[in-house]
């Protein structure tokens, strides 16, 4: 369903799930998929946020929401230069 919609209006879907990310590419390869590092880094820069801010998002993403950037994600460099 949330594929659908974002098709027939054009809209992104933000996840990490991999097979969703599998799925969506496959089956609708027009729909932009949004990961957490791609939203993190996108309100970092525009935002202008402090690099100490960036950090602690980070950290508290990866301690408290238990996740974890996937080996080979383009941003996985950006994400562990925050990690500390």
């Amino acid at each position: 369903m949330t594929g659908a919609i974002a098709f027939h209006r054009s809209y992104s879907i933000a996840t990490d799930e991999k097979k969703g990310l599998r799925i969506f590419s496959e089956d609708m390869p027009g729909i932009q998929l949004i990961t957490t590092p791609e939203l993190l880094r996108y309100w970092a820069e525009e935002t202008r946020a402090e690099f100490n801010l960036v950090c602690e998002v980070i950290q508290n993403t990866r301690y408290k929401g238990v996740y974890m950037t996937p080996r080979g994600h383009a941003l996985l460099d950006w994400w562990e230069v925050h990690m500390g």
